[in-house]
């Protein structure tokens, strides 16, 4: 018999706190919203200091697609990364929580017809940009 602990709990997946994105990272997170043709943004998940950033699509047309467990994901980026990692974004909605971002609703939203410059714009009035 064996068990297994998680250190992470539902409330927990999500990021929190300040996160100032490295251009690496911003150029990673468009790459991410934009996706193609057949893909949708699943997750984004980050290291809390940006050692590493992984993220997931859907097939396009999937309706609500989401990874089953995102702590599983979370557990993925942590085995390469030098740091905790989180839940940055689901879908196109950025999710960590800095003060200036709720983490929910239109206001975090992002299109994927967005310019690079819409996309940082936004990052920007966020609270993840300088």
């Amino acid at each position: 018999m064996s068990l297994s602990f998680s250190t992470t709990n539902g409330a927990d997946i999500y990021g929190k706190g300040e996160l100032k994105l490295e251009p690496w990272a911003v150029d990673y997170f468009i790459q991410y919203l934009k996706g193609g043709h057949n893909q949708a943004p699943a997750m984004f998940v980050i290291a809390k200091d940006q050692s590493l950033a992984q993220f997931w699509y859907c097939p396009a047309g999937q309706g609500n697609c989401t990874p089953s467990n995102p702590e599983i994901w979370i557990k993925k980026c942590e085995i390469k990364a030098t740091s905790e990692c989180f839940v940055f974004a689901r879908s196109r909605t950025v999710r960590w929580k800095n003060g200036i971002n709720l983490g929910k609703g239109k206001a975090s939203r992002f299109l994927s017809k967005w310019s690079e410059a819409e996309i940082k714009a936004k990052l920007k009035e966020l609270g993840f940009l300088y």
